[in-house]
């Protein structure tokens, strides 16, 4: 009897050591993860609530003149887009809006050159993309109708985000903007990304076809190569550009990735605070990444939109509904 109630006292001993060593390691990892994140630059503005569906004129999506568009049923999908305290959100997927931008004529404008949602399934421990097109002519809140890329413009990636929840039903769980010029340097550091250049694109980049590896320079002019007008491939060769980025960043070894963070973020801002980014990173290590979907997908959706010519400028009048239930499928279908 002794010798059994002092083998569960020296149990009990062992297993609160290992709780004790379990919360001191994620104190200091959360630590460790604050003082990094304190490297960001200053946070963003709030976004303000999504303006009254009365406040702009909503453009007259008509029918699609873009062919037939995949039919969009509303079975089998997550409830809803809301968040809860939970890392992940009741859905169990965390949405970051990232813009690319380059500074314009003006010094103090700056023009969007990608915009795209990164998507975190943390059921399947998955990374999905999706691109959104700056010619897409949509509601701005406060603002009339217009181009995507003017919503950024007037009030940054705060109204980018509320007009992509006005009209597509989708909350950003947080922004990140960086400038494109600062991330070729990033790309130069990390030894450059791996693409497989059609003939068209080797040509504009002085390059030969075929896989290879490109360095920071390149790759910001991969992302430029531009066919003229509404840039599908434009648009999509931007999103391949960041899913092989993520697909070296996953390459690095432990220490390479700590000494890339320590680079990358200097060259971000955000309006995430500083302990939400920590919990979220430690999180999705704890969870785990599968991998990275690398389907093509973006908004709007081939044949849920039609052309139109806006004072001289084309611009794609989306069909809200279609695109609304094909976004919501790609993002939270099982």
């Amino acid at each position: 009897m002794n010798r059994r109630s002092g083998a569960e006292k020296t149990w009990r001993k062992i297993l609160i050591s290992l709780l004790c060593v379990f919360f001191s390691v994620s104190f200091f990892a959360v630590i460790f993860a604050c003082l990094w994140l304190s490297k960001i630059q200053a946070a963003l503005p709030e976004q303000k609530p999504a303006a009254a569906q009365g406040d702009a004129k909503s453009p007259d999506y008509g029918k699609s003149s873009g062919g037939q568009a995949e039919k969009a049923s509303g079975e089998n999908l997550k409830p809803d887009f809301s968040d809860s305290e939970a890392p992940f959100g009741k859905s169990g997927v965390l949405n970051i809006l990232l813009v690319g931008w380059e500074k314009g004529s003006d010094s103090k404008e700056r023009k969007p050159e990608a915009i795209m949602l990164l998507s975190y399934d943390s059921s399947k421990g998955l990374i999905r993309t999706v691109a959104f097109l700056r010619e897409l002519y949509v509601s701005v809140p406060g603002h009339g109708s217009g181009r995507l890329d003017e919503a950024f413009k007037l009030g940054g990636s705060a109204l980018l985000a509320e007009t992509i929840e006005k009209e597509f039903g989708l909350k950003a769980d947080g922004r990140f903007e960086a400038e494109l010029e600062k991330l070729a340097e990033i790309i130069d550091y990390m030894g450059g990304v791996d693409l497989s250049l059609t003939s068209e694109e080797a040509k504009a980049l002085d390059l030969k076809s075929g896989a290879g590896r490109i360095n920071g320079d390149k790759a910001l002019a991969y992302s430029r190569v531009s066919g003229g007008g509404p840039d599908f491939e434009g648009t999509m060769r931007q999103r391949k550009l960041m899913n092989q980025a993520l697909i070296r960043i996953s390459e690095l070894k432990a220490a390479e990735k700590l000494r890339f963070l320590e680079k990358l973020l200097p060259c971000l801002a955000t309006d995430m605070p500083r302990q939400r980014i920590a919990s979220l990173f430690l999180a999705v290590l704890k969870n785990g990444v599968a991998g990275i979907d690398q389907s093509r997908f973006y908004i709007p959706y081939a044949g849920a939109y039609r052309s139109v010519e806006i004072s001289g400028t084309e611009a794609l009048v989306p069909d809200i509904e279609k695109n609304r239930a094909l976004l919501k499928r790609w993002l939270y279908s099982s």
